[in-house]
């Protein structure tokens, strides 16, 4: 009994160490811009999806088109519909972020 528990313990653990996998297919923090690191770290993309395509938030790949930078800024010390305002207070943080988010313009 005590074999049988010992192999379903190790196979399990094997498992689940595979399941984790690499990371390979998901980009490395030295891939990122600084916004960009700042995005995920903030949890932004919880609600703005990872590749800023929307969810419960808006889409923000062209937000650069959309808001000038003093509006993004203010959206995000703010808020803005559902969005709760103060989620970023470092301001070199809140310049960083506004400045890639800026730069979204997708076409």
């Amino acid at each position: 009994m005590f074999k049988k528990l010992l192999l379903f313990t190790g196979m399990s653990s094997v498992l689940l160490v595979g399941a984790c996998g690499s990371g390979e297919d998901s980009a490395s923090t030295e891939d990122l811009s600084p916004g960009e690191e700042l995005y995920q770290a903030n949890s932004c993309m919880g609600c703005h999806g990872r590749a800023l395509e929307g969810g419960t938030g808006p889409n923000l790949q062209d937000v650069g088109n959309r808001y000038t930078p003093d509006e993004i800024e203010s959206i995000i010390v703010n808020g803005k519909g559902q969005m709760r305002g103060g989620l970023i207070t470092d301001q070199e943080d809140l310049d960083t972020i506004v400045e890639w988010l800026s730069s979204q313009t997708e076409e």
